[in-house]
């Protein structure tokens, strides 16, 4: 008899959700340093070369897509011929990865996150803190949800309860 896979959610057949402080550590892995980042990238466009880019340089050997491609036959003998065996570089330079990797700006970015700087609880809550704190919206026709302009509804505003929220 075939073996049954048990399905969390059989309508959208998708993994269970993980709990909140799984989640919560999620959203604290991404960096939020939008600011810091533009005002670093400004600082560092005007000046030559340009080492504070904001998107890290490209290396095909720490591509893991491609990782395969470098291990070839004669990939090493054409790896050692051009001085790129040990992890080469990038195509801007050594330079611009030793700016990446170990410059002010790596330095400045690395202690900001490594504090908690640029983690503000209503930006990496996510989606958990959409409609968390609903407030309710009181129209033209106000709480009991008609209008009350006739003198018998003026006194006597709703045979009913309000409108809960």
């Amino acid at each position: 008899m075939p073996s049954k896979k048990k399905c969390r959610n059989k309508i959208y057949k998708t993994p269970p959700t993980p709990p909140p402080t799984k989640l919560r550590q999620f959203e604290n892995g991404f960096v939020l340093d939008c600011v810091a980042v533009s005002s670093i990238s400004d600082d560092f466009s005007k000046l030559n070369p340009k080492l504070g880019q904001v998107i890290p340089p490209y290396n095909s050997q720490n591509d893991k897509f491609v990782n395969s491609y470098f291990k070839y036959k004669g990939m090493s003998k054409m790896l050692k011929r051009t001085k790129q065996l040990n992890g080469g570089c990038s195509i801007e330079g050594k330079a611009v990865d030793y700016f990446h990797n170990k410059g002010h700006r790596h330095i400045y970015l690395s202690q900001r996150n490594k504090s908690g700087a640029g983690h503000s609880r209503e930006l990496t809550s996510g989606h958990s803190s959409f409609m968390c704190d609903i407030q309710p919206i009181i129209g033209y026709n106000g709480l009991f949800g008609y209008r009350r302009n006739t003198p018998q509804l003026r006194m006597q505003p709703s045979l009913f309860e309000k409108i809960k929220y």
